[in-house]
């Protein structure tokens, strides 16, 4: 199983003014074969990062990686966010 382990963040990063979020948050895995992996995460994914950082777990499956964070395109997390805003709280 492909596991991803967290190395920086969540931080949160201040948009240019023309972005179409004033902010995001972001953090960086390391991947198996080593490299830094860059992803993106909403809200309900940084909750869920920082929960499983306060349990002592800083490892993420793939499918994990998929649920929490998005690829580091600020298109594709407003796209989570607005899937997510209907999932009620």
């Amino acid at each position: 199983m492909t596991t991803y382990r967290l190395v920086d963040g969540p931080t949160h990063v201040v948009d240019e003014s023309d972005a179409p979020l004033p902010g995001h948050y972001r953090a960086e895995f390391r991947a198996p074969d080593g490299t830094i992996v860059l992803r993106y995460l909403t809200d309900r994914g940084r909750a869920g990062l920082l929960h499983r950082v306060d349990e002592g777990r800083r490892d993420l499956s793939g499918a994990e990686m998929d649920d929490l964070t998005v690829e580091p395109d600020l298109e594709a997390l407003v796209g989570r966010m607005e899937h997510e805003s209907g999932e009620g709280a």
